[in-house]
């Protein structure tokens, strides 16, 4: 059995390598939810003294791709995956360690709906920002994930 953390630092590393600079951190995993943290030293603040703006949408990205990659690669399932568009919503400052959390209820049944009928799928996701000191929601990225069968 593969680990979590294992599965974790290999997206990081294949799919986005310039997130392992702002050293992210997997807090909790389930099959249909993730917190990722991204902390708040100095590699990740901008000169206003919060968290750049790399990082915070690298950590939301990465709350939100990570679920689907994770059940790919336990399952061996030939199927690909892409973070197509997105916005957000952003209504404080990031001022240190940041929660990104993500929660899919409905990835297994998508992913059955793509292996079954061999068809390209997107489907929403979103993911919230917090603090992890105060747990004040921080903001919203809306995310579109497209699957697709691997050909």
């Amino acid at each position: 059995m593969i680990s979590d953390t294992f599965i974790f630092r290999t997206f990081i590393i294949f799919n986005m390598p310039y997130l392992a600079l702002n050293c992210p951190k997997l807090h909790m995993v389930k099959d249909d939810e993730v917190n990722i943290i991204i902390p708040g030293h100095w590699p990740n603040k901008s000169f206003t003294g919060g968290l750049g703006f790399g990082p915070i949408l690298s950590g939301a990205e990465c709350a939100a791709g990570f679920p689907i990659s994770r059940l790919i690669k336990k399952s061996n399932l030939p199927l690909r995956f892409i973070v197509n568009k997105g916005e957000f919503f952003l209504r404080s400052k990031f001022r240190g360690s940041t929660i990104f959390s993500s929660y899919q209820p409905s990835l297994a049944l998508n992913i059955q709906k793509v292996i079954n009928e061999n068809i390209k799928l997107e489907f929403p996701v979103v993911v919230q920002a917090s603090d992890q000191k105060s747990g004040e929601n921080l903001g919203d990225f809306d995310f579109t994930l497209m699957i697709s069968p691997n050909k």
